[in-house]
């Protein structure tokens, strides 16, 4: 019972994770089955039994074990002759169908009944009556070749007929509607092995216990999906509050008030979580330095509506070795953004490997206000950008975003692996983009803080 629950549970996730597919595999198969269905002309089928008489030397063989084989070779070869031209033909003929040879042979079949000396030949047509004809006919016709092959050929065999063929009352194929039904479950079984196909092929990174188990890492954060039509993207929620508090008790190593953020694949929210964990420190009055080290696409200094300063972003001034200015201030209080700037993709290689980014780190932990300060950095995905590891590698602490559903899974152990080769510190896992029925972590729903100043949403 609990192997056959399992199973079940299973084909369910399928449905829900590829709905778009099994759905469009449904509607395809489906559809295109009816169609054919709905084409198709209902059939009647009948048959008339032949007996074979077989006889050596004018005296007329006793069934037994060593005949058996004997006969029933003669059955064969008598069926097959039923469906040979010269018959069909003779059929065509005696009847006056309207049909050729080759349509003729569609509707008649012939094959022995085992263990018997008997032959069975069956006709389908649309119609009851000609159904019935054409097996009569056939009948005959073999009857009159098995002559004719006697008169030049004796051998002492003979046909005749045992049971007439009768007008079918019924259609021999089922209805529509259950032919409709049919292939509906069909495309239904199809629709669902091929998505269980398709998730054990493509594996991916889709349920809790794959994260806690597969990955072997602890969720410490889930958030919903934000909605959309505000300008920030930014959302200070009770679930970053929780992680916020959550960071107290996580075992940190030095510099321990230096985060950054990373993930497998781009577009799975790393950025944004980012900037609301930052939000959430801001929340309790912490100073918290944010750092967009992603040069292949920066968006920090949109969600905190920021401009680009003249000389450009903390890349360029890396790569050029000038000192940094102090950060951008934002509409809130305690948090400053060093945007990204526009740096290309082999500089930012070397500025990832560069040891001034340690130097950096120590730095921009230093606050002037004596109050706690964080720096939490923004860095690219794992496997998008060469030499990211050795900057995650530079902070130490590294929170992982995954969104469920997303990277394969081959993918995000590949990206861990790299983290765990460079002896940095993981956190944890926070999920992303949770349907808005999920639970998120600490049970909370979305509720706006911060600055009076602060975006709406």
């Amino acid at each position: 019972m609990d192997n056959n629950t399992s199973v079940l549970v299973s084909f369910a996730h399928t449905v829900r994770r590829r709905w778009f597919l099994v759905a469009s595999i449904i509607i395809l198969v489906t559809g295109g089955g009816v169609f054919l269905v709905w084409r198709q002309t209902r059939t009647y089928t009948t048959s008339v039994i032949l007996l074979v008489r077989s006889q050596q030397g004018g005296e007329q063989l006793v069934i037994n074990i060593q005949t058996l084989q004997t006969i029933e070779r003669l059955n064969e070869t008598i069926a097959q002759l039923a469906t040979q031209p010269t018959v069909l033909a003779r059929v065509l003929e005696i009847s006056g169908l309207p049909y050729d040879t080759f349509e003729l042979r569609q509707m008649v079949g012939a094959a022995p009944i085992p263990k018997t000396e008997l032959v069975r030949i069956t006709a389908t047509n649309a119609s009851a009556e000609r159904a019935q004809l054409i097996a009569n006919t056939t009948a005959l016709a073999l009857i009159e070749r098995i002559e004719e092959i006697e008169q030049e050929r004796p051998s002492g065999t003979s046909l005749s007929i045992a049971e007439e063929a009768l007008r079918p009352p019924i259609p021999s194929s089922a209805s529509k509607r259950v032919q409709a039904v049919g292939v509906f479950l069909f495309s239904l079984l199809t629709a669902l092995i091929i998505g269980r196909l398709r998730d054990t092929l493509d594996r991916r990174v889709q349920t809790e216990d794959d994260v806690m188990h597969a990955l072997n890492l602890p969720i410490i954060g889930k958030t919903h999906r934000f909605r959309r039509g505000t300008a920030s993207g930014l959302r200070s929620r009770d679930t970053f509050r929780e992680l916020q508090s959550s960071l107290q008790f996580l075992k940190r190593v030095e510099p321990a008030r230096a985060i950054a953020v990373t993930g497998t694949a781009a577009g799975e929210g790393k950025t944004t979580t980012t900037a609301n964990i930052a939000l959430a420190l801001h929340d309790v009055g912490q100073d918290v330095v944010v750092v967009d080290l992603d040069f292949r696409k920066p968006s920090l200094h949109r969600l905190f509506q920021i401009d680009l300063p003249k000389g450009g972003g903390i890349g360029e001034m890396l790569k050029e070795g000038t000192p940094l200015p102090p950060p951008l201030p934002t509409p809130y209080e305690h948090i400053t953004v060093y945007p990204a700037g526009s740096i290309p993709p082999g500089e930012a290689t070397r500025i990832y490997q560069s040891p001034r980014l340690g130097d950096l780190a120590l730095s921009l932990l230093k606050s002037p206000k004596g109050a706690l300060r964080w720096l939490l950095v923004d860095l690219p995905p794992l496997l998008s950008v060469p030499g990211a590891t050795a900057a995650a590698a530079v902070f130490h602490n590294v929170i992982f975003v995954i969104e469920l559903g997303k990277p394969r899974m081959k993918d995000a152990q590949e990206s861990l692996d790299l983290l765990r080769r460079a002896r940095v510190n993981l956190l944890g896992v926070v999920l992303t983009k949770l349907p808005r029925s999920a639970h998120t972590y600490g049970g909370y729903d979305d509720t706006t803080a911060g600055s009076p100043n602060e975006p709406a949403g």
